[in-house]
């Protein structure tokens, strides 16, 4: 099946670059359990997730195409919500500022340190992290420098993610490995371009796939 990449360039008012996101969501540590993970079980040895049920699954940016932010697994409601905790956590070298992708077992997700992660969404055992580059610009207050602003989407074991550097990336969802990469735009002070957005993954009615993405710029 062929994909296509699709860029949506934009640009953003003022002189400054716009990072879109600046709230550390806290997503990461307690999707495990809000998800109804449970169920899925670390490998003894590897720390490889085993499949979860497939209404557990949260594979893209408010959970599908539609953005309806909704899922029908029925573990968690308005009942036990108030009893949630943190199960596990997982260190990063800089802010987590993404939500996380869940497919199968496993979380993915981005940091500013610049690495896209794959982690046990049962154990939080980090399987892999792959990185993808940051952007510095002493424009912006805050950050200076960011890496990973998109969220990921995650599709028939690929994980589609905008890089913290000029390039938007496919990953081997079972490694890390980048498979391939798009030049989204300069990502220089000069250049002032910034993967930040989530992807859109699309297959039409003539059988190919599309990516669409968005841009910061000036």
């Amino acid at each position: 099946m062929e994909t296509n990449h699709v860029a949506r360039m934009g640009a953003s008012s003022g002189d400054r670059r716009r990072w879109g996101v600046f709230t550390v969501l806290a997503v990461v540590a307690t999707v495990a359990g809000s998800l109804g993970m449970t169920g899925v079980e670390a490998a003894a040895r590897h720390g490889n997730a085993t499949q979860a049920p497939a209404n557990a699954d949260w594979p893209t940016y408010l959970h599908d195409n539609a953005r309806s932010g909704a899922s029908t697994e029925a573990i968690l409601n308005a009942g036990n919500a108030p009893g949630l905790g943190v199960k596990w956590s997982v260190t990063t070298g800089n802010s987590v500022v993404t939500s996380a992708a869940v497919v199968g077992g496993v979380a993915y997700f981005g940091s500013w340190d610049g690495y896209e992660y794959a982690a046990n969404a049962s154990t939080g055992a980090v399987l892999w992290k792959t990185n993808l580059g940051t952007t510095t610009d002493p424009n912006c207050s805050y950050p200076t420098t960011a890496g990973i602003t998109s969220n990921a989407t995650v599709q028939n074991g690929v994980v589609y993610v905008g890089g913290g550097d000029s390039n938007w990336y496919a990953l081997n969802a079972s490694n890390g490995a980048v498979l391939w990469s798009v030049f989204t735009g300069d990502n220089s002070v000069a250049g002032a371009h910034y993967n930040w957005s989530s992807p859109l993954i699309y297959t039409a009615k003539d059988g190919n796939t599309y990516a669409y993405i968005g841009i910061a710029s000036n």
